[in-house]
């Protein structure tokens, strides 16, 4: 079956250049030109059924003006199996749904692209030759982006719906996370604290402080944790200077802490956490979290982190990726604590285990720089309750 015709008469190829693309059953190929020429006479048309040995084309070499080239139709090749080729770019899968002729399929390969990205002018949307060297203009001269689009949908036919505007807030997030995320390669590990003896301390102290008319949570414990790794990891308390060449060190520690608030989440920073004791950060995290879900923050209150907190503990879930903040270089996710059985010395004990999740830029930060990060702040959090928690 004739699937795509890509000369007309009067048009003028080069050797293997392509003609006509043909569909068989298992396999889809495409006719080259046998040589440079003119092209005097199409004679199939497209979705047209072609034999072996059917006349297809009529061209003119430029060698022999006086004789005309015929064109006879192949038939498909048996089924190909899919080879990789050693140091050639892959196009992504998304291109295998695009309709495209194999020479277009081949330098597309060669460069690198996604046929997924381009919008395709030939018949059904098929993308052609002379679309793929626009796209690859655009590209060499700045236009453009390199993501594609998402559908506009008409969702209305499939049933009854409504539509709600995003928030400012949200609005202004959701350009923020997908800057951080395409721009950032994040890597995330996850781990389980043991935290029972810091569920004992807390627990008491929460019901001494219920006493007084206060409030407290655990929030304040995991700041100081997270600072006491932040000075043993520097890299941690960093930011990379846009021109990828230089790491910019922080002697500051100021935590940033993910706050959901009903217009949408806003990441408050605390500032100086090592210089303050945890009813002190407590009081703070109160005023400003009240500040943020009533009044607002300004700007300023929101620049300068070392690095985030983003706190899920206090609504369910388990492990989870949380977004790099950047120009921060990493970011802790904390989930609910559970209990667990674990075999200890022979015999089966419940403990108390916090679920957390240690995103970080992997420009800046490797793999076993984040897994010591993340062990050193396990056994802070495990090990350090009389003198984080209690002040001893």
């Amino acid at each position: 079956t004739v699937i795509e015709i890509l000369v007309k008469a009067g048009d003028r190829v080069t050797k293997e250049e392509g003609l006509v693309t043909l569909e068989g059953e298992k396999a889809t190929m495409e006719i080259p030109a046998p040589m440079d020429g003119e092209i005097k006479k199409v004679h199939i048309n497209l979705d047209q059924e072609v034999t072996q040995g059917m006349l297809i084309i009529e061209m003119q070499g430029e060698s022999d003006s006086q004789v005309n080239e015929e064109t006879p139709a192949t038939a498909p090749p048996p089924p190909v199996t899919d080879t990789s080729v050693p140091n050639e770019p892959v196009v992504s899968v998304s291109s295998q749904h695009v309709y495209s002729s194999p020479s277009v399929r081949r330098y597309a390969r060669e460069f690198g692209i996604d046929l997924g990205l381009i919008k395709g002018t030939g018949e059904k949307g098929r993308v052609q030759k002379s679309d793929l060297i626009a796209f690859v203009k655009s590209r060499v001269n700045g236009g453009g982006s390199a993501i594609p689009s998402v559908p506009d949908e008409d969702f209305s036919k499939y049933g009854e719906i409504q539509s709600a505007p995003l928030s400012r807030i949200k609005q202004f997030t959701a350009k923020n996370m997908q800057r951080n995320w395409l721009n950032v390669p994040h890597v995330t590990q996850f781990h389980e604290v043991e935290v029972t003896e810091l569920t004992n301390a807390f627990s008491s102290l929460k019901k001494e402080c219920k006493a007084k008319g206060q409030k407290i949570t655990l929030l304040p414990y995991l700041m100081k944790a997270l600072v006491n790794s932040l000075k043993e990891f520097p890299e941690f308390n960093s930011s990379l200077h846009p021109d990828g060449k230089t790491l910019i060190l922080k002697s500051y520690f100021h935590i940033g802490i993910a706050a959901d608030t009903p217009q949408g989440l806003v990441v408050p920073v605390i500032r100086d956490v090592d210089q303050k004791e945890f009813m002190g950060l407590n009081q703070e995290l109160k005023e400003v979290s009240e500040q943020a879900r009533e009044k607002g923050l300004p700007p300023q209150a929101m620049k300068g982190g070392s690095m985030t907190i983003s706190n899920l503990g206090g609504i369910g879930g388990g492990h989870f990726t949380p977004i790099i903040n950047v120009p921060e270089v990493a970011i802790l996710g904390v989930s609910r604590q559970f209990k667990k059985p674990s075999l200890i010395d022979g015999q089966w004990q419940e403990q108390d285990v916090l679920p957390i999740s240690l995103s970080y830029d992997h420009r800046v930060i490797d793999g076993a720089q984040g897994a010591r990060f993340l062990m050193h702040l396990s056994n802070e959090i495990t090990t350090r309750v009389n003198e984080l928690l209690i002040g001893e």
